[in-house]
């Protein structure tokens, strides 16, 4: 197979959400397969990433760049990064602080805005393009790099590939007629339409309906996949994997020293037990989210994970962005259900975002016995809601009619607080990559909850790989790893699934109980068939040449 010279345009950083590392991965496998890559994006941080070869900053105007690092990598292809200059002005799905960056959310943004957007980084690919004449393009999400390809294939005749993601269409697209027209084009112009699941690829026909007949046929289904080598099964005692990330991450606090402190988090907890107001709550709220840096971890993360009897006690981690859409609420408010049966068990919470703090006075609320803030918390997602997001719906949050029902309100907040559930949930910060392949090995399940759409569930899958059994709910992107679990291990079928309904939580908590009572979370037989599904479905390798041997089709370019 001749090799290829891909241009891939990302548009934003290359860790923490599920399409920077989808990038991530992908990029690193097209080099490892021998390709070029030049990538376009805003990391600022190449050292960390092994496959980039050279990094190069863009100028004003885009016309001109400075090479800051080149070095030789351990692939035989290469990769050149590229950062577009954009004035700072990072235009994202969902919102959250970036450092070095003005962040605006899409339908926040002004036409003219979003036209600057595109004019700058299309005078940046174009002045690669120039230079080294790739093959093709390949990008991401809906919005707005397919668009910026567009404009590329206009100019100069180079096919171009979409990606789709989950968060662009759902949280920008569907709630701002301004921005249908971008993704309209955009799709109308591509070569092949790529979706990471089923779901994914209906999700897309069904809203774009005015050009389904026009855009079906280019759709193939490549899922995301998993980097087998990094998330693999346990091999020495999760005390002595703990030992070493402990290490590792005594470094890595010196060069991100801005998490969130203990101070930070003792005094959130002491001065919400001074609120008597909602609305003292929110203040609250927005004040300790902007006092310190989202992407770093939190500066106790190591007495955290010391804390923990990694032998004795059962560990589940949630790893991914802090949003009421990723369900966290929910999992934290199954604990009280879930410790009635297994005491010692812990909650880590991995990952950045706006809604931390949210969850963190929820945690208060269930362990002080709270009930009206517990209510105002839980419910209040309901007001966030977007028409067209479901399976988003209401139920879910009612969950203390469901609770006066079944006349259980009473033992579900003693139980909260007879067990204190605030020792039970340890919010870390960020991690890299790496570090969660040191960390995930070491828990007994995964957990994601998500009660809107999700394209794929990628952290789910690196939790197969390492023998973990993911508890997710059971839809849209995620139900098909549901079903691909239960459909070949036998063993997990009789969990109650986690449906989007008045008894997700129940569900929740159910499931994570018989898991843990049927012995499935520390089955070293059930470990070994949960990644060898991974290994058989989703190894990079497979699906890099899958998405090469897309691009070069006889009678398509290039």
């Amino acid at each position: 197979m001749s090799k290829l010279r891909i241009c891939m345009i990302h548009g934003y950083q290359l860790t923490g959400t599920g399409s920077n590392i989808f990038v991530n991965n992908l990029v690193r496998s097209f080099c490892r397969l021998g390709h070029e890559v030049f990538l376009f994006c805003q990391e600022k941080n190449p050292s960390s990433i092994d496959f980039i070869s050279q990094y190069s900053v863009f100028g004003p105007g885009n016309r001109e760049y400075r090479t800051l690092m080149s070095r030789e990598t351990p692939y035989a292809g290469k990769c050149t990064l590229f950062n577009p200059e954009i004035k700072g002005l990072l235009p994202v799905y969902v919102y959250d602080e970036y450092e070095g960056f003005a962040v605006k959310t899409f339908p926040k943004m002004k036409v003219g805005e979003i036209e600057d957007y595109i004019r700058w980084n299309v005078k940046a690919v174009e002045t690669i393009y120039l230079e080294s004449k790739f093959d093709l393009i390949q990008t991401n999400h809906v919005i707005m790099s397919p668009y910026i390809a567009r404009v590329m294939c206009k100019m100069y005749d180079i096919p171009y590939y979409v990606t789709l993601h989950g968060s662009a269409l759902n949280f920008s697209v569907r709630n701002d007629m301004r921005l249908r027209p971008y993704a309209t084009k955009a799709l109308l112009g591509a070569t092949k339409i790529f979706a990471v699941s089923n779901h994914n690829r209906l999700e897309a026909v069904t809203f774009f309906k005015r050009i389904t007949s026009r855009i079906e046929q280019k759709f193939t289904v490549i899922p995301a996949g998993v980097d087998t080598d990094l998330f693999r099964i346990l091999e020495n005692s999760k005390q002595k994997s703990i030992g070493e990330l402990r290490l590792i991450l005594t470094e890595r606090l010196k060069l991100l020293p801005n998490g969130k402190t203990p101070e930070q988090k003792r005094k959130f907890i002491g001065q919400l037990e001074e609120t008597s107001s909602l609305d003292e709550v929110d203040a609250l709220v927005t004040k300790y989210n902007a006092g310190y840096t989202q992407g770093h971890p939190d500066q106790d993360i190591i007495e955290a994970l010391g804390r923990i009897d990694w032998k004795k006690s059962w560990v589940l981690l949630f790893v991914g962005k802090y949003l009421w859409t990723k369900g966290i609420q929910m999992v934290i408010s199954a604990l009280p259900i879930v410790l009635n049966a297994v005491p010692d068990l812990h909650l880590l919470l991995v990952g950045f975002g706006s809604y931390r703090e949210e969850l963190e006075a929820l945690v208060y609320s269930l362990a002080s016995g709270r009930r009206e803030l517990f209510r105002y918390l839980i419910e209040k997602s309901i007001s966030q809601m977007q028409p067209g997001n479901e399976p988003c719906v209401e139920r879910p949050f009612k969950f203390l009619s469901a609770l006066a029902r079944r006349k259980e309100v009473k033992s579900y907040f003693d139980s909260a607080e007879r067990n204190d559930i605030s020792r039970h949930v340890h919010f870390l910060g960020a991690l890299s990559h790496a570090e969660l392949g040191r960390l995930l090995p070491c828990a007994d399940g995964f957990v994601a909850a998500s009660v809107c759409p999700e394209a794929f569930g990628m952290v789910s899958i690196e939790a197969l790989a390492c023998g973990v059994l993911p508890i997710i709910s059971n839809q849209t992107g995620f139900k098909e790893i549901v079903d691909l679990v239960s459909g070949n291990i036998y063993e997990v079928n009789n969990s109650p699934r986690v449906n989007i309904d008045e008894d997700m939580i129940f569900n929740i908590a159910e499931n994570i109980i018989q898991n843990i009572k049927g012995g499935n979370l520390r089955n070293s037989t059930l470990k070994q068939k949960f990644r060898q599904l991974t290994v058989n479905h989703f190894s990079w390798e497979s699906i890099a040449q899958t998405y090469v041997s897309s691009y070069t089709q006889e009678g398509e370019k290039p």
